[in-house]
């Protein structure tokens, strides 16, 4: 049985009031309030967001730790809680869910959750997200505290995963559920979990609260939503559960499949040989359903045809050099981004960067590779390698909480230790087989940190002979291709596309 509502007025403001017990009875579990949402929201001190400087995850302790000494992990105990029909995997004491269903409250729809490379259909959503609260207050918090608030069942909602994904680290002003009819139980939460740790909203998140309970004045606030104890009385399943994706929350990504026959296609799509098993696509274009599919994103420069839009709404985020004039990348004709100072980075990840890896995850993307790393080279001395890298740094933390992979692309001279500090997680190199590095070629240099998970793209305009080197040598070929400089879709005149 799903849990009740605590009473009709609030079956779409508040919260859930009770969870699913092995009976099928149901256990309450919301706390309520007497205070309104809307009272308690004018109570919060108001004020613009923090640095996002010094951001991890990691900050927030270890994920889905046993805070509450129950014996078993918060994520459990929060399936627990919101699924119905949970059975347990036998041997775990009642703590670990092997299956169950939800009705999630983000978009409405039932989903079937089955332990296993599948689960990440349903996961935990912080209602106030961890990066949000940092902004908001937690960066001055001890660690103690910020593990406390990333487990605090208050806080807590099992949900679709994709919904999970699009949501990554908005507050009420940039993201809300689609399912309208839990948008007041919505912010309702995210006022308690606000007041209950003293965080701030800013003008923008306050006002978006506001527009929402305006509809629905006399929400009252949750003040806690308890997990249930594990019990043995929870039907067990007796086939050995797969491990769960989502054990290690914070860092669910999945890597490239290891030595995969990759296809490049950032210059349009089209369907892939069925042998592909890697498909790197523009973040404009969709994923490839059943393929590892990489999203594209020109982080550090601008195409050609959006730079009058840049220069109309954030012309300060474009690099410019000593005489004002836009600085330029000459083989592409395209604008250099301004990485140089942490508030333009901040502005790049909140304004550009960030809403492009949230679209990535949320249509499905599993890594993405943020191009034009190495600007730095060539700004005449405007930019610096620590710009860069601290950029890139951001697009890895959000990436990351978002479960996306992140590719390094090129800019070999990269030491393992920042490729390490960084977050890269594999690696997509152009033409590195024409280029010497030491004794060997760029190559080598990617392979000694990557190993096997290095994506080459040799260039036919350069000729045939890095390609089959590539393919001939002695350690196995990696996921190596040969493809044309424009790389244009199948069909499409110049088209070249070649694997070992």
């Amino acid at each position: 049985m799903r849990r009740t509502l605590a009473a009709a007025v609030l079956a779409a403001a508040v919260a859930f009031a009770g969870a699913p017990a092995a009976d099928g009875a149901s256990i309450t579990t919301t706390t309520a309030s007497s205070k309104t949402a809307l009272s308690v929201l004018g109570k919060l001190t108001v004020k613009g967001k923090a640095s996002h400087s010094g951001y991890t995850r990691a900050k927030f302790g270890p994920a889905w730790k046993d805070v509450n000494k129950d014996g078993c992990d918060t994520r459990n105990d929060v399936l627990r809680r919101d699924l119905t029909n949970v059975v347990v995997k036998a041997g775990t004491n009642g703590c670990v869910v092997a299956s169950g269903k939800l009705k999630d409250p983000y978009t409405g729809k039932t989903i079937s959750f089955v332990r296993g490379p599948q689960s990440s259909k349903v996961r935990l959503d912080h209602v106030v997200p961890l990066k949000a609260a940092w902004l908001t207050g937690a960066q001055k918090w001890s660690k103690v505290k910020r593990t406390q608030f990333a487990n605090d069942p208050l806080n807590l909602l099992a949900v679709d995963g994709k919904a999970n994904a699009s949501k990554g680290a908005g507050d009420a002003a940039t993201w809300l559920p689609k399912n309208k009819s839990f948008r007041c139980a919505y912010v309702a939460r995210q006022v308690a979990v606000k007041s209950k740790y003293k965080l701030w909203v800013t003008k923008a998140e306050k006002s978006a609260i506001e527009r929402v309970l305006s509809k629905c004045k006399k929400t009252k606030i949750v003040k806690s939503d308890a997990t249930p104890k594990p019990s043995k009385k929870t039907p067990t399943t007796k086939t050995t559960a797969p491990r769960d994706v989502d054990d290690e929350p914070g860092r669910r990504i999945t890597l490239p499949p290891l030595g995969g026959i990759a296809d490049y296609q950032i210059g349009g799509a089209y369907p892939p040989d069925p042998e592909v098993e890697i498909v790197t696509r523009d973040r404009s274009q969709d994923p490839v359903d059943g393929v590892y599919s990489i999203c594209y994103v020109n982080a550090f420069q601008v195409q050609p045809d959006e730079l009058a839009q840049w220069e109309r709404d954030r012309p300060d985020l474009v690099l410019r050099g000593r005489d004002g004039a836009v600085v330029i990348d000459a083989d592409w004709d395209e604008a250099l981004v301004d990485t140089s100072s942490a508030a333009a980075r901040e502005r790049l990840m909140s304004e550009v960067i960030g809403p492009w890896l949230t679209d990535c995850a949320s249509r499905g993307f599993d890594a993405v590779e943020p191009d034009n790393l190495d600007t730095f080279t060539r700004s005449g001395g405007a930019l610096t390698r620590s710009d860069n890298l601290a950029l890139a740094t951001l697009i890895t933390s959000q990436a990351h909480d978002l479960g996306l992979a992140v590719a390094q692309k090129n800019t070999a001279e990269l030491t393992a230790a920042e490729v390490r500090a960084v977050g890269f997680d594999f690696a997509v190199a152009e033409d590195c087989g024409r280029y010497s590095w030491g004794e060997g070629t760029e190559c080598d240099r990617y392979r000694a940190i990557h190993g096997g998970r290095v994506i080459e793209i040799e260039y036919a305009d350069g000729g045939v002979d890095a390609f089959e080197r590539a393919c001939a040598r002695a350690d196995g070929p990696a996921s190596v291709m040969l493809r044309d400089r424009a790389v244009v879709p199948r069909g499409a005149p110049g088209y070249v596309y070649r694997t070992c």
